[in-house]
């Protein structure tokens, strides 16, 4: 009547695979992949929304922010005293200071450096601002002079032109 064919495992897998089958192993990758892919995008959904909120506070939002939470971001620098000199600047009628970014200083370690001296005013805010926008890439050592309560943005491009 049939005739019997033999079939190798190599062609059950081949024609499994034609007919859509997968092993155990490469479904939970590929399901892996495509939920760690989800997870970035919405966590950098929730990051640019919360820069562009914080970007678009008026001073009097800041103000009320800092009233209501206590402003419990004291961090204590962990990089050696900056040089800090500060000097008034009549056209801007903000005092400026001058630091040093070094070499190997990461993104953070910027933030809590300007927070510190009273450049910004969240540490977690400008790095998440400096992350969302690639700028964590692109700082570069050297002694920068600063406006005392700059916007991210102005603070941001001392160190990264």
């Amino acid at each position: 009547m049939f005739k019997s064919k033999k079939t190798s495992e190599q062609e059950i897998i081949d024609r499994a695979t034609e007919l859509g089958m997968v092993f155990e192993n490469e479904a939970k990758q590929a399901f892996e992949a495509e939920l760690r892919q989800s997870l970035r995008l919405e966590i950098t959904k929730e990051l640019e929304a919360k820069v562009e909120e914080v970007e678009t506070e008026t001073p009097k939002q800041e103000d009320d922010k800092k009233s209501q939470t206590g402003n419990n971001e004291s961090v204590k620098d962990s990089h050696k005293a900056p040089k800090t000199v500060v000097k008034e600047e009549v056209s801007d009628q903000r005092a400026t200071v001058e630091l040093t970014i070094e070499y190997g200083m990461a993104s953070d370690d910027v933030a809590k450096l300007l927070y510190n001296h009273g450049i910004i005013d969240h540490i977690r805010d400008f790095d998440t601002y400096l992350m969302v926008h690639g700028y964590d890439q692109k700082i570069k050592t050297g002694t920068y002079i600063f406006h005392v309560n700059s916007t991210y943005k102005e603070a941001m491009k001392n160190f990264t032109n």
